[in-house]
């Protein structure tokens, strides 16, 4: 027993030693459980062109070492630094502003590590203009703090996305102001008819229980009353709602994109043309052109000026960057078969003409509506060509013909009768007179005839016959030499 019980001594001053060494050394520096920073919103009685403040406040007599805000609202930042209070003002080292958020940030450097800031003091006033038209007003106007670095007693604190929530309030005739949500500024486009814009209207804390129906529905540009607007630019919309005991109001400014209004018209021929009503300013316009059967595009003008060359393969259009109001005006025309007479040919200096026949209703045509087109160039139809409506046969004279030059050449009908543009395409050729066939003489080129080869053989076979006898009488006249010997 006596033993046990030392035993559990020492282990009780080990325990007390270990307390005691912890003690001794400095832990690090934790959050703080209340935050040094507030956010506070004005409550105002009804004035026209007040300004509200969401005010940022410090809570705790500190060392600032640095901060940096975001504000969700940043309707109305101009001369914002000017709200920034004097003690900090000269330490900021960025401002930044955007369409949603507003980021402030200061940085101390090492020659001013710091600022001192007592509680109570403002940090920074966001201002909030009152329209012309608010008679009640509640609004949440939240403030982040996405970082701050700061002393208090020697202990540093920081915050990390500390969300303070503030209420901008103005009152009307002492009546509780409710607050109207669910819309929030747009950019909206505009082709005709009621605005729309996107969203839901809630009336939250909702005693009365009032709907988006019994809200009023006002429009206002930069200074009036306005009736529903159509043309561009930037507005406020105004929801408002009172009766005996509550008042409500949501005031959203909206901006009407620039459009432009596009209009189609077809010359000529039978077709569709098919493009938007309205495009909003800038955008890009596409236009779908499609010949009835049997047409084609002869032209498109494009605002007075022709841009056929800049179809496309499909025969739409594309006008990028659109700045105007845009006039589309397309002509259309039949197009028609040359039956017989295409790929003909003319020699030069026969005198024959060139014919082609045209499927097209006889009936159809109309004197002096007929124009001609050789290559890249209108011929006189009096002088250089014959038109037989009756035969539906068109003829290019030998006289004309005579003047082109060697090689595939082009020819275009034009027909403007009946109201109604047409065109038929053929090809011809014309051949030199010294292209004619004629005989050619074959020069010698050394080859055996029938004759010469037979002479040659016989030739051969005299001169291998003299060979042999000469050489059998060699032979003989040896053998009797030897014989006499």
């Amino acid at each position: 027993m006596f033993k046990i019980k030392i035993k559990k001594t020492k282990m009780l001053i080990s325990v007390l030693v270990g307390v005691l060494a912890l003690s001794m050394v400095q832990l690090p520096a934790v959050h703080a459980a209340d935050s040094c920073f507030e956010a506070v919103g004005d409550t105002v009685d009804y004035d026209h062109g007040d300004t509200l403040y969401a005010k940022l406040k410090a809570t705790c007599d500190m060392e600032l070492h640095s901060i940096a805000i975001s504000f969700a609202d940043t309707e109305s930042f101009e001369g914002i630094e000017e709200e920034i209070p004097e003690s900090v003002h000269s330490q900021i080292s960025g401002v930044e502003i955007s369409d949603d958020h507003l980021h402030l940030e200061w940085n101390i450097d090492e020659s001013a590590p710091y600022v001192n800031v007592a509680a109570g003091e403002d940090l920074f006033s966001m201002p909030y203009h009152v329209s012309i038209s608010t008679t009640a007003f509640k609004r949440n106007m939240p403030i982040t703090i996405d970082y701050a670095e700061y002393s208090v007693g020697g202990e540093m604190r920081t915050e990390e996305n500390l969300n303070l929530d503030t209420m901008l309030i103005v009152t009307h005739n002492d009546k509780e102001v409710l607050m109207i949500t669910g819309i929030e500024k747009q950019e909206i486009s505009y082709s005709g008819g009621p605005i729309a814009l996107v969203g839901d209207l809630v009336v939250e804390d909702n005693p009365a229980n009032i709907t988006a129906d019994d809200l009023e529905v006002k429009y206002y540009d930069a200074v009036s009353l306005v009736d529903e607007p159509s043309e561009p630019g930037d507005y406020t919309v105004r929801y408002s709602y009172e009766d005996d005991d509550y008042v409500a109001l949501l005031e959203v400014p909206f901006t009407i994109k620039g459009y432009e209004i596009i209009n189609t018209h077809i010359w000529s021929g039978h077709g569709e043309v098919s493009a938007p009503h309205f495009v909003d300013e800038g955008d890009d316009l596409h236009v779908e052109i499609t010949p009835a059967d049997g047409y084609e595009i002869m032209w498109v003008e494009y605002n007075g000026n022709d841009v056929t060359d800049s179809l496309n393969k499909d025969n739409s259009l594309d006008i990028t960057g659109l700045d105007e109001d845009a006039e589309i005006v397309v002509a259309f025309r039949r197009f028609y078969l040359v039956t017989d007479g295409d790929g003909g040919e003319h020699t030069l200096g026969s005198g024959e003409n060139l014919a082609f026949m045209v499927d097209k209703d006889p009936t159809s045509y109309t004197e002096g509506e007929v124009t001609i087109k050789v290559d890249d160039s209108y011929i006189d139809l009096e002088t250089d060509s014959v038109v037989e409506p009756e035969e539906q046969t068109v003829t290019l004279l030998g006289g004309y013909l005579d003047t082109l030059e060697p090689g595939e050449h082009s020819v275009e009908i034009y027909f403007f009768d009946t109201g109604v543009a047409g065109i038929a395409r053929a090809t011809f050729v014309i051949v030199g007179a010294d292209e004619e066939d004629e005989v050619v003489p074959v020069p010698d080129t050394g080859a055996f005839t029938a004759e010469a080869a037979g002479a040659e053989v016989i030739n051969i076979v005299a001169v291998i016959s003299g060979i042999v006898i000469v050489t059998m009488l060699a032979a003989v006249k040896m053998f009797l030499k030897k014989k006499a010997q």
